[in-house]
């Protein structure tokens, strides 16, 4: 009964989520034959990634806010698109390193914010999870490092980095509604 996933698209950014990305393969696979013009699957798949993007704006927990979630999700894509094209083109390192330092610094503001509807996810990042994100800013930085001189290895270190980045974004989310909390 998979089907039933995509019966809410209306109302649900799950639904919706469903619907993008199985749209994306199709597109992608008739863009490789040139059936569709290329910007056409980037378009389903940017489609895709909001819809990801929203799922987690929904539930309003302020580690997921937009304002950081977006460029979460669209740092990674961006970032893996662009170090994934420097193992092919050299051309490309350039703007995968400028990607992933923006996408670093975006990341690190957080830590620095004021607003006391951040505090509770900014003591856990530098509390309980600072090693996680430690390596996370590590594996970020290394791959950094090692894309202009070697991309496959500076590749496999970014994608390390934003799958810690993916594990500290679901840890560090602390809903204010949870029972026991003020």
């Amino acid at each position: 009964k998979a089907w039933r996933c995509f019966l809410g698209w209306r109302k649900s950014w799950l639904s919706r989520e469903s619907l993008a990305f199985g749209l994306l393969a199709p597109a992608a696979f008739a863009a490789a034959l040139n059936l569709i013009p290329a910007w056409i699957a980037s378009a389903v798949g940017m489609v895709s990634v909001f819809c990801s993007v929203m799922v987690y704006v929904d539930t309003h927990r302020p580690f997921w806010a937009a304002r950081w979630t977006m460029p979460r999700f669209f740092g990674t894509t961006i970032l893996g698109g662009l170090a994934f094209a420097a193992c092919f083109n050299a051309t490309f390192s350039m703007a995968a390193v400028v990607c992933g330092m923006l996408k670093l610094g975006w990341e690190s503001l957080y830590l620095s914010s004021d607003n006391p509807r951040d505090s509770r996810a900014r003591r856990l990042l530098l509390g309980p999870l600072r090693w996680l994100q430690l390596a996370r800013f590590v594996a970020g930085l290394t791959g950094i490092a090692l894309l202009p001189t070697s991309a496959p290895c500076g590749f496999v270190c970014l994608m390390a980095g934003e799958i810690l980045e993916r594990i500290v974004f679901f840890r560090a989310a602390a809903a204010w509604k949870m029972p026991g909390n003020p």
